[in-house]
């Protein structure tokens, strides 16, 4: 991030805008899952019931899902077939 001159902005105006700027990763997997169900359904397999059932599934978790630094993903859901 850059303010005035072009000099980089203070640590403290770094971080908060990069929290800012990050997003959910519920709306991000809701998103992703809404274009495969679309992209499935445009040709024709029977892929597409799942990925509807992955959406349905994201969208119901009431809680922030997110990525530890160890990589762990906590709150996302497991699906059932």
């Amino acid at each position: 991030v850059f303010w005035r001159g072009g000099a980089p902005a203070p640590a403290a105006e770094n971080s908060r805008c990069t929290a800012a700027m990050a997003r959910s990763w519920n709306v991000e997997l809701a998103r992703a899952t809404e274009a495969r169900v679309c992209y499935y359904m445009s040709m024709g397999s029977s892929r597409e019931f799942m990925w509807r059932k992955a959406h349905a599934a994201v969208i119901a978790v009431e809680k922030e899902i997110r990525r530890l630094p160890s990589g762990r993903i906590v709150n996302m859901p497991r699906l059932k077939e």
